[in-house]
């Protein structure tokens, strides 16, 4: 028996009247669930240990996410590669997940899930059921949940009484529903066995010994007065510290199991910018030059219609339908306000092209906007306390005191009190009912008294009113680049990869052609270089100097491409470590160097005060520390762990310290004075502490676990197959 049967079942009510349109009532870029059906599915874009990910199923999860982009932010450009990048990996965690689920033995309940869906449903179930306040309406979300038919029942009813449109199917749209509610309980049902998962982890891996957890409470409560001088080993000059080959290749040897590497790859590449010519512009300027000329020209209405006429039937044309002047952008509304009907206005140059404005219409009288400022006192559960201090601030208004200086000291509305509790221009509709009504219905001017809202008291101040509305029409031109132009680009890319195929050197190729050959840091088979999996495709299933085909790519133009460098799985040559062990062995040289100038200053002052250091040496610096912790901070320089332990460890009081080794100085230091932890209190506050530091341990296990699973697991990646990005 299926969950949603069950919870029918123990659904404690009878289902009540009411329309209820619930259609497409979610999105769920952010649950993570799976085809329900797999295995017989042809058109597969990947293989995750075995089990096939449907490229069907991976298109729609890509579109709800491209559908959500467009509906927060309907005039941003979509990424799609990225969006697909970011669905794939989804994917693959969400069967990794389930898989090693499975072999944990960890699944949810049936039990578990009535428990989630009716009596704990998370947000983004309820979100739909609830009203303008926020309230939660328990029983319509049943209703849906328990009883999908009864939408059917609802849609029916609305279309018999004009409200619904007729072409709607209520049984196809049952389908529909009964369909996404599968889907949500199987998305819920597997974030609960991740979530399972992750805290089974996390168990395992919070076990704190109770000798860490002891150090841990001494270093983080023990504190020292102490004064240091530092011998900073970045002062040696580079010259002073010279590397051979030999030493690197002796320090290689004696260490390269810890130069581990996985199967990487490098990228030699051209760009070739997608960008308009000279032509291109010229071809723009004069379609500008030649549409002001042709206003110049206009003067009746009617041939300012006919010009209209023309350019839409020629140029794509954006149109405004009526706006209230007041709420125009500032920048429109500058060149666009006070023109008559039929007025063309332009050419405007403005950040992102040039415009012409066409006055379609102008009207007043039937779309009002209010102006006010406010200052809003929260109840906070304290109705009478909150009126009182409206009331007193009103009066405070009527005495002539600044409302915006109130606003600002007095307002709980953080969205308008540093402005001075002014909303500019609003339609009816927009705001809650008491505040709409205060704001439209008196005059210009009026301090009205204070206005009980659910968010508080208000007390408002109408600044203006205005009902003047421009319907008008824009034309806009960019530069754009012709085909011819993009033809060019493309030839001279594929007459790079010839002349590579060839065996010309790409470096001195990129000289000729005046462009410059970047190349890529090493990256993996999971990376998708230059934010294509296509290109990453290539590389690995390539040779050295292996030239790719021209592809054209977001924010680089057309990119040809060449392998410079392979590396298989196992320990990094010598070439790709030379740079990091060679900072390695002049790290070593340097604190050698200032470890001599450090015992050389310690042999006379030895035994004695810090301060005979300034006798032996006045050039020496002493610098002063108070409260310094054992956690590798030390104030006036940087952090050498090191340092601290072995203070702690070994304290001088009132002395010079031995040299002291860090990891790029050596120290001398003394210790004033040092509080050690008081050991008493740890019993009571050791449980807080291993509290603390077994959280810690969870939330870092699960994703290093999660990184491990991943590295081990065999994942076949067919995504060039579908996508040539």
């Amino acid at each position: 028996m299926g969950v949603l049967t069950r919870m029918r079942e123990v659904s404690p009510f009878i289902i009540g009247a009411g329309v209820i349109i619930f259609i497409g009532f979610m999105a769920f870029g952010d649950v993570p669930w799976t085809q329900i059906t797999s295995g017989n599915n042809q058109n597969v874009i990947g293989i995750v240990n075995g089990t096939e990910i449907p490229y069907d199923e991976f298109l729609k999860r890509v579109q709800q996410m491209v559908d959500q982009q467009r509906q927060g932010k309907p005039d941003a450009e979509v990424d799609d590669a990225q969006i697909r990048q970011q669905v794939w990996d989804q994917m693959v965690q969400e069967l990794l997940i389930k898989q090693e689920a499975e072999r944990a033995g960890i699944a949810v309940s049936d039990e578990e899930m009535i428990d989630i869906m009716i009596d704990n449903p998370p947000d983004y179930l309820t979100q739909s059921f609830k009203d303008s306040t926020g309230a939660f309406d328990r029983k319509r979300y049943l209703q849906v949940i328990t009883k999908p038919e009864s939408i059917g029942e609802e849609i029916a009813k609305a279309q018999q009484q004009g409200r619904l449109d007729p072409s709607i199917n209520p049984d196809s749209e049952v389908v529909k529903l009964k369909s996404q509610l599968l889907l949500i309980e199987k998305g819920i049902r597997e974030s609960k066995v991740a979530e399972n998962l992750q805290l089974a982890l996390g168990l395992s891996n919070s076990v704190m010994s109770p000798t860490f957890v002891k150090q841990k409470y001494i270093s983080e409560n023990s504190v020292a007065d102490m004064r240091y001088i530092v011998f900073d080993g970045n002062s040696v000059p580079d010259k002073d510290v010279a590397v051979t080959p030999q030493e690197v290749e002796a320090y290689y040897a004696k260490n390269k199991q810890y130069y581990k590497q996985k199967p990487v790859r490098k990228l030699k590449y051209l760009a070739f910018n997608i960008v308009p010519s000279k032509e291109d512009s010229a071809n723009t300027r004069k379609k500008i030059n030649t549409l002001s000329t042709s206003m110049q020209k206009v003067v009746t209405p009617e041939q300012k219609d006919s010009l209209y006429t023309y350019l839409s039937s020629v140029f794509p044309v954006n149109k405004v339908s009526f706006t209230g002047i007041q709420s125009l952008d500032p920048v429109r509304k500058a060149f666009i306000l006070g023109r008559a009907p039929k007025d063309i206005v332009g050419p405007v140059n403005l950040s992102d092209g040039t415009y012409f404005f066409y006055i379609d219409s102008t009207r007043t009288g039937v779309n009002e906007l209010a102006s006010v400022a406010h200052i809003l006192i929260r109840t906070n559960n304290n109705k009478d306390s909150a009126k009182t201090i409206a009331n007193d601030v009103y009066k405070k208004l009527k005495g002539g005191a600044d409302f915006a200086e109130l606003a600002r000291t007095m307002s709980q509305d953080p969205g308008s009190a540093q402005k001075g509790g002014v909303y500019e221009f609003f339609p009816k509709g927009r705001m809650v009912k008491p505040f709409e009504e205060a704001s439209f219905n008196n005059p210009i001017g009026t301090l009205v008294p204070p206005v009980e809202t659910e968010y508080g008291y208000h007390v408002i101040k109408v600044l203006d009113k205005s009902s003047d509305e421009i319907a008008y029409s824009e034309f806009k031109f960019t530069t754009s680049i012709s085909t011819a132009t993009k033809n060019k680009i493309r030839l001279e890319a594929k007459n790079a990869k010839q002349l590579l195929e060839n065996g010309q050197n790409i470096d001195s190729l990129a000289k000729t052609l005046k462009r410059v050959a970047s190349e890529t840091p090493f990256f993996e088979r999971s990376t998708p270089v230059l934010s294509s999996v296509a290109l990453t495709d290539f590389a690995f299933s390539n040779d050295v100097n292996a030239v790719s085909e021209p592809r054209e790519l977001k924010g680089f133009g057309v990119v040809v491409a060449q392998v410079s460098q392979v590396r298989t799985r196992g320990v990094k040559p010598i070439e790709d470590v030379t740079e990091e062990i060679t900072a390695e062995l002049k790290r070593v040289k340097r604190l050698d160097i200032v470890k001599k100038r450090a015992e050389a200053l310690y042999a006379k002052i030895k035994g004695q005060p810090i301060d005979a250091a300034l006798n032996a040496d006045p050039s020496i610096e002493i610098r002063n520390v108070a409260q310094l912790k054992d956690n590798g901070n030390i104030p006036g320089y940087a952090s050498d762990v090191s340092f601290t332990a072995q203070v702690f460890a070994k304290p001088s009081f009132n002395k010079v310290s031995e040299p002291i080794r860090g990891q790029s100085a050596y120290f001398i230091a003394q210790v004033n004075s040092l509080q050690k932890a008081d050991e008493a209190k740890f019993a009571t506050e050791s449980k807080a502490l291993y509290d603390q530091l077994s959280n810690q341990a969870k939330g870092s296990a699960y994703y290093r676990w999660f990184a491990k699973v991943k590295e081990n697991a065999e994942i076949e990646d067919f995504r060039t197959k579908f996508y040539n990005d």
